[in-house]
């Protein structure tokens, strides 16, 4: 039960949280970022060309550019990059107010406020809530709307009907947020199939409006509906990695929900063979690991060989099977396991990323929360200040790298009116948007000097150097 102090400190940490991420809104977009916010202007003038630009950078809906150039039509500025950044953040509050009313309606006894603490600053979480990208946003409506929805007795009035039409709206953005839907009439659902039919026809219908007149927009002006021709292949992944992607995902899983699963567990046969079964699977994923799509733990690996990584992950991969096997009998545990399990498998049929697991991850810790009862916070308070603060710095620093490394060149280039003249190569991911009416190419960048370099830029802090070289054809 949140108590009213408790609550109180809940909203400390939700306006904290949000004005830290406040103070990077302005840095220089990366990896794709420009895609979302340059497509927001497509309200401005209706420029079709703007969505054909889109969809060349993107395999993503349009729909969270359409959002902020919706609120960009109301209150313009120059740099939509903003208003992307200003969407992100606010998932903290969609989240927090989510989080409180699910402790409440479920009597939880654990603080909230240090819980939250802990979810925020997961470093997945933490860090695409300065991105401006859909990952964060989406799935905050998503479960946002999920805990209201569940929360509330009456399934058939306004407020209900507004709850599950925005879960159609984080549809639009990630239709993967679909999982929510499902989770919803699974939770209600009691041996009758007919009855859960009945009673959700309308509502699944409310939920997939948006969606359904989305997706038949995009087909009628770009003749496909969901993912971009360009992407089709890069979407789905080869089939054959499947169970070494399932296992990755689970690792991350397991990462993520450790310390809760740290509980003291009876050494008895099962137990001992769910030890022994977790290793057997572990070391055919240390195979692969990685080398499996962007599901790795990027340039934090260069801190610690990956074999010392792997040692480290096992901990809370094996402590996960122990949880999951020894969780207590309970209906919605096990809705809930298959829920996460039938999400995570389905993502294993498709391009493997870390982002992905954002949209399960509330659900992933509603489970742990509906089973705390008594918990030591000094674990999870450990947890916090020796992994994960460290990391949330050591990609914030890496962010502001990246990010002003490319706004130097790209400025230098500017100056020199040589952005029309010049190739992007590893600047593409975050600058494609400035390389414009490209006419004849008489440079390129590249991290690897030519024969007739016009220009060397270095760039490095405590514990990163880079070069990129201006090398004239």
């Amino acid at each position: 039960m949140v108590s009213g102090s408790d609550k109180i400190k809940c909203w400390y940490v939700i306006i904290i949280t949000f004005i830290l991420h406040l103070l990077l809104i302005n840095f220089y977009p990366i990896n794709y970022e420009f895609t979302f916010s340059e497509g927001a202007k497509y309200l401005i003038d209706f420029e079709k060309q703007i969505i054909r630009d889109y969809f060349s950078n993107q395999a993503n809906t349009f729909s969270f550019s359409f959002i902020v150039g919706l609120i960009n039509k109301i209150f313009p500025i120059e740099n939509t990059l903003l208003y992307t950044r200003l969407l992100s953040a606010s998932s903290y509050f969609l989240l927090g107010v989510a989080f409180i009313d699910l402790f409440s309606y479920f009597k939880i006894k654990f603080k909230c406020h240090f819980f939250l603490c802990f979810f925020y600053l997961n470093p997945l979480i933490w860090t695409f809530g300065y991105r401006g990208t859909p990952d964060l946003f989406s799935a905050s409506l998503a479960f946002y709307s999920f805990s209201q929805i569940l929360t509330i007795e009456n399934n058939f009035n306004y407020k209900t009907f507004f709850h599950y039409l925005l879960l159609g709206v984080s549809i639009c953005i990630k239709p993967i947020a679909l999982i929510y839907l499902g989770l919803i009439i699974l939770l209600d659902y009691k041996n009758n199939i007919f009855l859960v039919v009945k009673k959700y026809f309308f509502l699944i219908i409310l939920t997939l409006f948006l969606p359904m007149v989305y997706f038949f927009i995009i087909k009628i002006n770009f003749n496909f509906y969901l993912v971009p021709s360009k992407f089709t292949n890069a979407v789905i992944f080869d089939y054959k990695s499947t169970s070494y992607i399932l296992i990755g995902y689970l690792s991350f899983v397991a990462i993520s929900i450790f310390p809760f699963t740290f509980q003291r567990y009876y050494f008895g046969a099962k137990n001992f063979l769910i030890l022994i079964f977790s290793l057997l699977i572990f070391f055919i994923y240390l195979t692969k690991a990685g080398k499996l799509g962007e599901l790795d733990f990027g340039f934090v690996e260069k801190f610690m060989s990956r074999d010392l990584l792997m040692i480290l992950i096992f901990f809370p991969f094996s402590l996960m099977f122990l949880y999951f096997v020894n969780i207590e009998k309970k209906n919605i545990n096990y809705k809930l396991i298959f829920i996460i399990f039938f999400y995570i498998l389905f993502l294993s049929f498709t391009r493997p990323a870390q982002r992905y697991l954002i949209t399960i991850l509330p659900i992933c810790y509603f489970l742990v929360f509906l089973n705390l009862d008594k918990f030591n916070t000094k674990y999870v308070l450990a947890v916090i200040l020796v992994i994960y603060v460290p990391v949330n710095v050591l990609i914030g620093l890496n962010f502001y790298f990246v990010s002003n490394s490319n706004k130097n060149i790209i400025f230098f280039l500017e100056n020199e009116m040589l952005i029309n003249k010049t190739d992007p190569g590893p600047l593409y991911p975050h600058s494609k948007h400035r390389f414009k009416n490209l006419y004849q190419i008489e440079y390129e960048i590249s991290f690897v000097p030519g024969k007739n370099v016009a220009k060397q830029f270095n760039f490095s802090n405590f514990f990163q150097k880079q070069t990129y070289y201006l090398n004239k054809l």
